[in-house]
């Protein structure tokens, strides 16, 4: 039977023999009488009802589980005693006297039975029954023997006033004194700690909503929001780049309206504006525009450089085209020419100035929008890596990790036979080893990095 289940029975049948409700609490009683206890208390049971034949029996049971039991031989002694069993009860009384091991007293309360077994008292009942059987020399000796080992009064609130009553009495004591027992509503009671402790508990308690320091988070760990935005689907689309108001850029009726242009560069055709704007009523078709450039204004680069909404490739190639054929009038410019050099626009549709008018690829680049130019760098991870200097290496989204030790030994000139290690620092600022492709992977997501995606990445390397 399960431990809590049978101190349930055990509380509930000690609270049925409180309540004098014995019929109940032996059935508790019996339905878990597999220790010394639990058949003293059935034993206490039947005293309580008049059946003392079944509570010798119950009193049996509860030596044959405890043999060194003191308290449950001297009962089953007084049972013996009150149904005239004068040699088993001799039998018992010295059997309890015995087990007391030459001990004044054993105090049961510690076990759970609110009872105090005296010498004193089992030497008392041996004579009691020794007085009853005529062997008034031995029974002399008992009484005398418990005269000598009871408490002093100030130690015990027993009344042993029977023990100078038996020694007046002689062999007439077995006629007025009757032995002294356990008090009859004294049971064995399960101990309190145990019965606390078999109550079910909640160890994993309840859930605490806990406050995020960014409204945005959706999670109380290290970086709610950006696992969000991991979960959120990514577009390669430009539309969340701010534009201009579609109001305040009219289109022609003969002609789609090409890429407009910042003050950065003048474009022919076009009105100029003080301070350097371009003129918003129209953009002029490109087939009206003047072939002359002679007469435009040198390169300079504007304080402020608009982003026009994004527009198709095509007017932007058009536009290209034409500025090359005009090449003989663009001497101001420089001696570069626009031919020379294929652009790369960026994707927020604007064009990215230099002094000079030296406009190459790797300046437009430069003045691309915060998403990034159409490049296969974006798609690269951009690895930090720290040994005895800092140095940057360009790896592809997904690697393993053998490939990156490789790749780093070689950067800083490492031999291979060295033993190398990577660590990173996690969310918490603790610095962690990097042992196989799970914990690359989890170094990635840590700084915020999708595993197969471009990012920035930092890592220390140590070598042995």
């Amino acid at each position: 039977m399960a431990l809590r289940v049978e101190l349930t029975q055990w509380v509930e049948g000690v609270t049925a023999f409180d309540n004098k409700d014995h019929d109940r609490a032996l059935d508790l009683f019996m339905a878990i009488a597999d220790t010394a206890k639990i058949h003293f208390n059935i034993a206490m049971t039947y005293i309580n009802m008049g059946a003392t034949d079944d509570a010798i029996a119950a009193l049996g049971r509860s030596v044959a589980c405890d043999p060194f039991l003191a308290v449950a031989y001297f009962m089953r002694g007084v049972c013996y005693y009150n149904v005239n069993a004068l040699n088993e009860s001799l039998a018992d009384f010295n059997d309890a006297l015995t087990y007391l091991r030459g001990n004044t007293h054993i105090d049961y309360a510690q076990l759970g039975l609110a009872f105090k077994l005296y010498a004193c008292e089992v030497s008392f009942n041996r004579g009691l029954c020794l007085a009853a059987m005529g062997q008034m020399n031995d029974a002399f000796k008992d009484f005398e023997d418990a005269a000598r080992s009871r408490p002093p009064a100030a130690e015990s609130t027993e009344d042993f006033r029977n023990i100078d009553e038996a020694m007046k009495l002689g062999d007439r004591a077995p006629e007025y004194l009757g032995p002294y027992a356990v008090s009859p509503d004294s049971v064995y009671r399960p101990p309190s700690g145990r019965v606390k402790n078999s109550d079910k508990k909640d160890y994993m308690g309840k859930a605490k909503v806990v406050a995020s320091v960014e409204a945005t988070d959706n999670y109380a760990g290290f970086s709610g929001r950006e696992l969000k935005m991991k979960t959120l689907p990514r577009s390669n689309s430009t539309n969340d780049i701010p534009t201009f108001p579609t109001d305040k850029l009219l289109r022609s009726n003969t002609s789609t309206g090409v890429l407009g242009r910042s003050a950065t560069v003048a474009t022919p055709g076009m009105p100029r504006v003080v301070g350097g704007g371009i003129a918003p009523p129209t953009l002029r078709p490109l087939r009206n525009r003047s072939s002359s450039l002679g007469q435009q204004q040198p390169f300079e680069r504007a304080a402020t450089v608009g982003r026009a909404p994004a527009m198709s490739i095509n007017p932007i190639d058009e536009l290209m085209s034409e500025l090359g054929k005009n090449d003989d009038d663009r001497s101001n410019y420089g001696s570069e020419k626009y031919g020379s050099e294929k652009y790369t626009p960026s994707l927020n549709g604007g064009y990215g100035g230099s002094d000079g008018g030296d406009y190459r690829r790797s300046e437009y680049n430069r003045s691309s929008s915060p998403v990034g130019s159409v490049s296969t760098v974006a798609d690269k991870i951009k690895l930090k890596a720290h040994y005895k200097t800092t140095r940057i290496l360009l790896l592809p989204p997904i690697i393993q990790l053998q490939d990156l030790i490789d790749r780093l030994q070689d950067k800083f000139n490492l031999a291979n036979d060295q033993t190398f290690s990577l660590r990173y620092r996690d969310e918490d600022g603790q610095m962690v080893t990097i042992i196989d492709q799970e914990d690359l992977e989890v170094a990635w997501a840590v700084q915020g990095v999708e595993w197969g995606e471009g990012g920035r990445v930092e890592v220390w390397c140590e070598v042995q």
